[in-house]
């Protein structure tokens, strides 16, 4: 991985070149981003760039034996752990997992935790790095490089560890090898322990922009139109997009289930009508995983765009309505500054209980009956 090969983020380049061109590497970091942010990209460019034989001023070379390797991830001084579950009651390990690893960084290098799961089969899992990991880890890390001057060990989504393995591994971060150095790549500062936290240096790596989401897109040769919607959805989560963009739900399937659940939630509102919206919950809850959390992922910017609309916001890109039937404009007077941000936060919420196997039925009941109590506020307003 070159630098540049990843989209924007120049500033965030700049900060890692100079910290090798001014001999101020720190030992530990995080690369600290939301899911989809570039952050596990910029984290083997960087250890690319260190391992390099005929790095220039600011990239790789990409033609040196140490970066043949690095393009297929198959360097052996370059050292990942990950989150896994357990199975059989047997605790696995990265090492165990590496080429599923190292064959869905070569498919498409932006994934989420979702799709790493799904990948090895596990998606009904609860995933952790456990202690035998950092265990393994401080076996291999004393020992001295094979082909490199040094070592980089990068521990994807460090917040899965539990506390054993915290522990274990805060002995490393204090005392760590001349020769090593040691990146988290995560998308949460509050699941690691403080005492943890406080020994990393934290880079924040900032989500894309819609705008560059959307050139990305059209890049890789998706339609303008559809583009511009799926940037609009995710909330700069290229990962997001990408799968978006795979996937077969179309916009119009999309737009026809939102626009039958939110009818039915008005109908429990004003008829006390819950038959019609049970028999549709059951069908949304039998689509995979996956489509669920685009489904939740497009209502939520239905609900963005209507608040917009409803506060006056001027030049609006709106995700276009193609039903004659649904009027967008009555329905956004019931999104303002009384419910918007606790309706953001249950759909947040509810998408991150879903990426965590949270029970569908129940979850899209839980949903439904709190967005009638919040429409139900302004309801009595109107």
């Amino acid at each position: 991985m070159l630098f540049r090969e990843i989209l924007c983020n120049n500033n965030i380049k700049r900060k890692l070149l100079s910290s090798y061109h001014n001999s101020m590497i720190p030992h530990s970091q995080f690369f600290f981003g939301k899911s989809g942010s570039p952050n596990l990209v910029l984290a083997i460019a960087y250890s690319q760039y260190l391992m390099c034989k005929k790095k220039n001023k600011v990239d790789s070379c990409g033609r040196c034996e140490s970066c043949i390797k690095y393009k297929k991830f198959t360097h052996p001084d370059l050292h990942f752990i990950f989150p896994l579950a357990s199975v059989n009651k047997t605790k696995p390990l990265s090492i165990n997992f590496i080429k599923y690893w190292q064959n869905i960084l070569l498919d498409k290098v932006y994934f989420s935790h979702f799709d790493w799961l799904n990948l090895i089969n596990l998606e009904n899992k609860k995933s952790i790095i456990n202690v035998d990991e950092i265990k393994n880890l401080t076996r291999k890390i004393y020992l001295k490089p094979y082909e490199s001057n040094i070592k980089v060990i990068i521990i994807w989504m460090p917040e899965k560890m539990n506390n054993q393995a915290s522990n274990k591994i805060l002995k490393i971060l204090e005392e760590p090898p001349s020769n090593t150095y040691i990146i988290f790549v995560g998308n949460s500062k509050d699941e690691l322990l403080p005492t943890v936290l406080s020994r990393l240096q934290i880079t924040y790596i900032p989500n894309f922009t819609d705008s560059e989401i959307n050139e990305y897109l059209i890049s890789l040769g998706v339609d303008s139109s559809k583009s511009n919607v799926i940037s609009k959805l995710v909330d700069g989560d290229l990962s997001k997009a990408i799968s978006l963009t795979a996937n077969k739900t179309n916009d119009s399937v999309l737009e026809e289930d939102f626009i039958t659940w939110m009818r039915l939630c008005f109908s429990l509102i004003k008829k006390n009508n819950s038959n019609d919206l049970i028999l549709f919950l059951g069908k949304i809850s039998k689509y995979s995983r996956e489509n669920q959390i685009i489904f939740l992922s497009y209502s939520l910017s239905i609900f963005r765009d209507a608040f917009m609309t409803n506060i006056g916001q001027k030049n609006l890109k709106k995700i276009i309505f193609l039903s004659e039937n649904f009027n967008f404009n009555k329905f956004s007077s019931f999104i303002n500054f009384n419910n918007f941000e606790k309706i953001v936060n249950l759909f947040n919420q509810s998408i991150l209980n879903l990426e965590r196997n949270a029970n569908s039925n129940l979850l899209y009941l839980d949903i439904s009956i709190k967005l009638c109590y919040l429409m139900n506020i302004n309801l009595k307003k109107n």
